[in-house]
C-alpha cells in the first residue's frame, strides 16, 4: 500500500495518504483520476507480488502492467502502447513551461532498445563482471526511465520493474521497504540523479548512488518502525487475547482504529479485508461492541462502526 500510494503521489496523485490506505483497505471504487491512480498502482504491486515474480519479462508483460497502471487515467488510446515521434512527449516541470529535463529516444530507437532491455532484465545479455541484484534493480529503473516508452506512467513503471526484478531474485524483504515513500520526500534529488547521470554520458554513478542511499534510509526507517509496532502490539495483542478473547481479525482492526481514531468499518468492509464471510464478520464486530471497544451508529441502510477511547488502554 505505502509503496502504491507513494509512487503515485510522486507523479501527481494529490490524495493523502491516510484518505489512500482508507479507499484500499475498503475496497470501494475511486471517485475520480487520482484515486484511481492509487489503486491501479496497488494493483500492480499485487501483480507483480502474486504472478510476475515468478515469470520472465516480456512485451505482453510490459504493455500489460501499463494497462493495470493506467486503466482509467489515461485515454484509452494511450493504454498498452509504445508512444510515437509525434506524440511529442517531453520531459519537464509543470510549474515552468521552458524546464525541459528529458527529450526521449525516437520511437525506432525504442523498438530496438526494449527488446535489449527486456533481455537484460531476463539475465540474457551476461555482464562482464558480477552485478549485485540491487544495483541491476536500479539500473533497470533507469533504463525504463530514460527510454521512456509510454505516453504516460513512465515513472511507474519503472519504480515497478525495480520491484519486480528484485522479488524475482528472491529479496522478499524489498516488499516491505516503500522506497518510493522516502523519494518523495527529496523529489528534487531523485530528478537530479536522473540529469546528472545523462548530462555525464550516462554514469550511472549519481543515480545508482542515490538510490543506495534512499534504500538505506528507507531500511533504517523501517527498523525503527518494526521495533516500535513490537513493542506495541506484543503488549496489545497479549491485553486482547487475555482479557477479550480476540481473534487476529480483531486485533488488527483495533490497531488500524488505533491509528485512525475517526475511522469506521461496517459488516461489509471487515468481510472484504479479512477475507471472511458476512456472518462471521458480523460477529468479530458485534464482540467488540459488546467490550465497548466500538460504537455502532446507523448510517441510512448501513450500520458503521467507530472506534472508543477504550482502545487506547490496550496500547498504553
Amino acid at each position: 500500500m505505502e509503496e502504491a500510494i507513494a509512487s503515485s503521489q510522486l507523479e501527481g496523485a494529490h490524495t493523502s495518504r491516510k484518505a489512500a490506505k482508507q479507499i484500499i483497505m475498503e475496497g470501494r471504487k475511486p471517485r475520480n483520476q487520482d484515486e484511481r491512480m492509487i489503486i491501479n498502482n496497488y494493483q500492480a504491486m499485487l501483480k507483480i507480488e502474486d504472478e510476475l515474480k515468478n515469470k520472465n519479462l516480456d512485451e505482453d508483460c510490459l504493455l500489460d502492467l501499463h494497462r493495470i497502471l493506467t486503466e482509467g487515467v489515461l485515454d484509452e488510446s494511450d493504454i498498452a502502447r509504445y508512444r510515437k515521434d509525434d506524440d511529442n512527449i517531453i520531459v519537464g516541470d509543470d510549474g515552468a513551461k521552458d524546464e525541459i529535463y528529458h527529450v526521449p529516444p525516437n520511437e525506432e530507437f525504442v523498438k530496438k532498445e526494449i527488446k535489449r532491455f527486456i533481455a537484460y532484465a531476463n539475465d540474457e545479455i551476461k555482464d562482464a563482471e558480477f552485478i549485485h541484484p540491487v544495483i541491476k534493480a536500479i539500473v533497470l529503473h533507469f533504463w525504463f526511465g530514460y527510454l521512456h516508452p509510454f505516453v504516460d506512467g513512465n515513472g511507474r513503471m519503472a519504480r515497478a520493474l525495480f520491484y519486480w526484478y528484485l522479488l524475482r531474485k528472491k529479496y522478499w524483504a524489498f516488499g516491505f521497504l516503500p522506497l518510493s515513500k522516502v523519494i518523495k520526500n527529496s523529489p528534487g534529488q531523485y530528478r537530479d540523479a536522473y540529469l546528472f547521470t545523462e548530462q555525464d554520458d550516462n554514469d550511472l554513478t549519481y543515480f545508482i548512488e542515490y538510490n543506495i542511499q534512499k534504500i538505506s534510509q528507507a531500511m533504517r526507517e523501517f527498523d525503527v518502525y518494526a521495533q516500535r509496532k513490537w513493542k506495541e502490539n506484543t503488549r496489545m495483542a497479549k491485553i486482547s487475547r487475555e482479557k477479550y478473547k480476540l481473534n487476529d481479525r480483531q486485533i488488527q482492526l483495533l490497531r488500524y482504529y488505533y491509528k485512525n481514531s475517526d475511522a469506521s468499518t461496517s459488516v461489509t468492509t471487515h468481510m472484504h479485508i479479512y477475507e471472511t464471510s458476512r456472518l462471521t464478520a458480523a460477529k468479530d464486530l458485534k464482540q467488540l461492541q459488546k467490550y465497548g471497544l466500538v460504537d455502532a451508529k446507523k448510517n441510512g441502510r448501513n450500520v458503521l462502526y467507530y472506534a472508543t477511547d477504550k482502545i487506547n488502554d490496550l496500547f498504553d
